[in-house]
């Protein structure tokens, strides 16, 4: 009889659950292919408890079944009758197949993140699913939307349930941080990689030591943004990068002082998803900052979206300029000739922008040990490429072109002719230092920034920087010996030269100058006394890891990435946050070790810093075309032919001389009576 009654009792209590458990299933629907959203409805009209919670009776779990041939496309969201949206999935799967009887569930061990397609079985979801077993009434609309966010694979929506019952998801939030706390508010709306989409933003920041509360009525910023996803490869990640704007009611940009930063309204929140230190940007801005040169002011942050948790994040200045960022003079539309044309620009060397080829233009000279239909391309970034005329890219690519020339040229070092006249050599030292410490795989050929400012009485050089993006530096990246502790960053062509995106061959150049080297070895010799000492770098990544202390494990419970590959890291990979920094330390000191005894050059007085003379003649672009510019004393040429015939034109404005009516050929060029002579190729 006990043994009656104990299985009578069994059965009981499951025909009890079952009763209680109810599950709905909605329609399945083709999913647009890089368009609008799938949008699928459960229109729940009865439950056996109409409110729902996290205690009694709730939301348990949501059900899928998907065919598409490219999962990480798919950005997958749960919506309650009360508006309240839970992200299940985004960017999950890589290149794989199908989620197929794939149910989330909170109390899941395994989290969707680290999964692999296709997906079969119960997983934890990106978001929290007990937000929705908030109090409200279950009864209403359910909408499980479904986005495909890239273009080229398809697939359809096969069906997917809802399931409550007596065991509903529970929800433990982040309440309070030691960080400044981002707080997104799309209102309804989706962020997409562009456009930048208005949402309320609020920013809770109470300075440094104090506490900052999810729930506070006071904020360091209150008000609205324009918020898109931004970066490249990054995005491929579940833990999305962005970019956004302070922007009025009305959609127009305003300036804030963002965390006490000079006020402006252009800002990025940096995911470094792959970088499981969470501080490698950090760690290089604040290392370029203490060597002197300007990089992206930035904080560490935690990011929550429409009350989902992101992580810890990055906050930076973005890159542009402003008197208090990249300081050079406004370019407007009207500045087509004179003084006004030379300055300033930024341009970058970095993956197209897919804007049909008018993003920028070609090096004229191929990179060195690439293959041959590679090119370099160099960006417009300010003036932006929808906006720069025609004249300003004439000038700005006559400059580019004269520089490459002379550099590629037989006399390229001289000290007055050579290519040191057309650059800021301190600037190119310290770029190339920077990306040699961090053995930056992508430095020299992505992300890869250089300015140029307005001439004043002189040619105005060419200024390598700011640096950016070094969250797979510092031995981050296992290919192209991006991992290596040995050898230099800027020999990439050679190590990897069927890569699409290649380092110009200036580099190359540069460090084969002994002028360049000296000055290099001279400058590490300093750096390593001060800013780069080992001591200076080891304090720098335990006052940034002693601060994540507390958010990192936020992080790494929403991203359970610890002790998991992660495109592209290095094994072995660390199980503890305490071990990624430890790994980041002991590469970091076998790097600086082995520049110690490796970096060419001698530090001497002598060929040193000495200033380019910028007093005689100067002739760019050189060859020339329809123009040219000569810089030096007065404002009448002298040309002499190959034949001896001699020719004097008159500057149109300041020093820019039009060659209409000269023939194509070979010249000499004098200032008059001035010393200054140059040989000009006309074409």
């Amino acid at each position: 009889m006990k043994q009656f009654n104990w299985l009578t009792g069994i059965f009981f209590f499951f025909t009890f659950q079952v009763i209680q458990a109810q599950s709905i299933t909605g329609p399945g629907m083709p999913i647009p292919d890089n368009g609008p959203p799938a949008i699928s409805t459960i229109q729940v009209n009865q439950l056996n408890q109409s409110t729902i919670d996290t205690v009694g009776f709730g939301l348990e779990s949501v059900c899928i079944n998907i065919s598409h041939s490219y999962t990480a496309d798919l950005r997958l969201e749960l919506i309650a009758p009360d508006g309240t949206k839970i992200l299940l999935a985004e960017g999950v799967g890589g290149s794989g197949d199908n989620f197929t009887n794939t149910c989330f569930r909170q109390s899941a061990v395994n989290s969707i993140v680290n999964a692999n397609a296709p997906f079969t079985g119960i997983f934890r979801p990106m978001g929290q699913l007990g937000r929705v077993n908030n109090g409200q009434s279950g009864l209403g609309s359910w909408k499980l939307i479904v986005t495909d966010t890239y273009a080229s694979d398809s697939g359809s929506l096969i069906n997917w349930s809802l399931l409550f019952g007596t065991q509903p998801a529970t929800y433990t939030g982040i309440t309070s941080s030691n960080l400044p706390l981002f707080l997104i508010d799309t209102e309804g709306q989706t962020i997409v990689d562009e456009p930048k989409v208005k949402v309320r933003l609020k920013v809770v920041h109470n300075g440094p030591g104090q506490r900052n509360f999810v729930n506070s009525t006071q904020f360091h910023y209150n008000g609205y943004a324009g918020i898109e996803f931004r970066g490249s490869s990054s995005q491929m990640f579940p833990k999305k990068p962005y970019g956004f704007e302070t922007w009025d009611s009305a959609g127009a940009e305003v300036d804030f002082p963002l965390l006490g930063f000079p006020a402006e309204a252009d800002w990025t929140l940096i995911a470094n998803y792959s970088d499981k230190s969470l501080i490698r940007n950090a760690l290089l801005y604040q290392t370029t900052l203490a060597a002197g040169r300007y990089a992206a002011r930035n904080a560490l942050v935690e990011v929550l979206v429409n009350g989902e948790y992101m992580g810890v994040y990055l906050m930076t200045e973005k890159l542009k300029r402003d008197n208090n960022r990249i300081n050079l003079p406004r370019l407007n539309v009207t500045d087509t000739a004179g003084t006004r044309l030379t300055g300033g620009y930024i341009l970058k060397v970095d993956k197209a922008t897919g804007t049909g080829g008018n993003d920028g233009f070609n090096s004229i000279f191929p990179p060195w040990h690439g293959t041959a239909n590679q090119s370099i391309r160099f960006l417009y970034e300010y003036p932006a490429f929808d906006e720069i005329n025609t004249a300003q890219k004439a000038y700005i690519k006559s400059v580019i072109d004269s520089f490459e020339t002379t550099l590629r040229g037989l006399n390229w070092q001289d000290p007055q002719w050579g290519y040191r006249r057309f650059v800021d050599g301190s600037s190119f030292v310290d770029f190339y230092l920077l990306n040699e410490l961090s053995r930056n795989v992508d430095g020299y050929r992505i992300s890869t920034f250089f300015h140029k400012n307005r001439d004043n009485g002189s040619f105005s050089p060419l200024v390598m920087g700011p640096v950016w993006d070094f969250d797979i530096a510092f031995g981050n990246a296992n290919y192209c010996m991006g991992d290596q502790t040995t050898g230099w960053a800027w020999m990439f062509n050679q190590v990897c030269p069927t890569d699409g995106y290649q380092v110009p061959f200036w580099w190359e150049r540069l460090v084969s100058d002994p002028t360049f080297n000296n000055e290099a070895r001279c400058r590490w010799n300093a750096l390593r006394q001060g800013p780069i000492s080992n001591s200076a770098m080891m304090a720098r990544i335990d006052s940034m890891a002693n601060l994540l202390q507390e958010s990192q494990q936020r992080n790494f419970t929403q991203w359970p990435i610890l002790g998991i590959y992660t495109w592209p890291n290095v094994a072995p990979f660390p199980t503890t946050y305490a071990g990624e920094i430890q790994k980041l330390k002991q590469w970091i000191q076998a790097r600086m070790n082995w520049i110690d005894q490796n970096l060419p050059g001698l530090c001497s007085t002598v060929g040193v810093n000495q200033p380019v003379d910028r007093t005689s003649l100067q002739l760019w672009p050189n060859p020339a075309q329809d123009f040219v510019r000569a810089e030096g004393q007065g404002q009448l040429l002298h040309l002499t032919d190959i034949s001896g015939r001699a020719f004097r034109i008159q500057a149109e404005t300041e020093d820019l001389f039009s060659l209409s009516g000269i023939q194509p050929g070979l010249y000499v060029v004098s200032e008059g009576k001035q010393r200054g002579k140059r040989l000009l190729i006309f074409k």
